[in-house]
């Protein structure tokens, strides 16, 4: 089922660095096909509460930007921002077993590369 979410970004306690810009709480996953997944949902992250989010859902925009043609980066990117702000999420909710690229996956809330990865 395809679902638009709107969530507000929040720092993870522990995890964000940086408490004035982050995510949603979620790590990313990209299959060798280019379509970007949720591979885990971090306790404590807006999306977590929201409870509308989970391992496997298919995201397919971020605030209106198809993410087919982006790179893992700018996904992230999309995800990150303000504290307190809104972000918006069109997603296909799955439940079959996916494939990924253990290359392509990232966390997305104080992320490894230092960007505030609770996306």
């Amino acid at each position: 089922m395809q679902e638009i979410i709107k969530l507000i970004r929040k720092p993870l306690e522990g995890v964000t660095r940086d408490k004035s810009r982050c995510g949603i709480g979620i790590t990313l996953g990209v299959t060798a096909q280019k379509s970007v997944f949720v591979t885990s949902v971090q306790p404590g992250g807006a999306a977590y509460e929201s409870g509308m989010i989970e391992k496997g859902d298919q995201i397919l925009a971020v605030n209106g930007h198809d993410v087919g043609s982006l790179e893992l980066e700018n996904i992230i990117g999309l995800l990150i921002g303000e504290a307190g702000s809104l972000v918006t999420l069109e997603l296909l909710h799955r439940s079959s077993t996916i494939t990924f690229d253990s290359r392509a996956s990232q966390s997305n809330d104080q992320t490894q590369k230092g960007i505030e990865s609770n996306g």
